[in-house]
């Protein structure tokens, strides 16, 4: 059978390389399984720990209000946005053009590229959620409505809305909050944000490329 063997183990996905192996015997009183990949990390579980506590938690966001969710194709925007819309607020995505569809595709209502739109276009949102930090959220501060939050993820600030608050946070673990999640990804309502889907012939190129891309990337070992 193929795998990915680490020919290398210091020089990181440099070092692997696609071999043929035998395919293993079970022992007695062992069971082959065949395991199928799986939707959901442990990282993304995180971040959807991370969203739920910016949306919820802290953003007290209530159906109705509006969200400016930057990096809406990303780790975190992605769960934001999902959550977002389901909550029933308005959801206003960020990001590369390159990034416009799947950020529909995840919730967004509409979609700002940030290379090429003008952010104060948006007008005012009841809640920012900020993934970015620097000027963007300088500017993202000034969109905010009066009462309303700039959530941020990228540690303590100064900027503060004209009317409104800011809060940073480090996202905590909470059980419940985390029973949630996994209800929603078993239901089908919080989904993974896959980047890239290759096979095993082109695992190693595919981890070694220097392209650029949102998302998880899954190796498909069958056909």
């Amino acid at each position: 059978m193929k795998a990915i063997a680490a020919t290398d183990q210091t020089a990181g996905t440099a070092g692997m390389k696609l071999v043929e192996l035998p395919e293993p015997r079970a022992a007695i009183n062992d069971v082959v399984v065949q395991v199928h990949a799986a939707g959901f990390v442990n990282t993304e579980l995180i971040s959807g720990l991370t969203a739920w506590q910016g949306l919820f938690q802290h953003g007290r966001i209530k159906a109705g209000q509006s969200v400016l969710a930057h990096g809406a194709a990303g780790a975190v925007g992605s769960m934001v946005a999902q959550l977002a819309r389901e909550a029933g607020a308005y959801v206003i995505g960020t990001g590369r053009a390159a990034d416009r569809q799947k950020a529909l595709d995840f919730g967004a209502n509409e979609f700002l590229d940030l290379a090429k739109d003008t952010l104060e276009d948006v007008g005012g949102v009841d809640l920012v959620f900020d993934v970015i930090g620097g000027d963007f959220q300088k500017r993202s501060a000034t969109l905010v409505r009066a009462g309303g939050i700039l959530v941020t993820v990228v540690g303590p600030t100064d900027i503060r809305p004209a009317d409104g608050l800011t809060v940073d946070f480090v996202v905590e673990a909470d059980r419940p909050q985390l029973s949630e999640i996994v209800q929603r990804i078993r239901d089908g309502r919080l989904r993974t944000n896959i980047g890239k889907v290759s096979s095993l012939d082109d695992a190693i190129g595919t981890f070694n490329s220097t392209d650029r891309r949102a998302g998880k990337t899954v190796i498909r070992v069958r056909p």
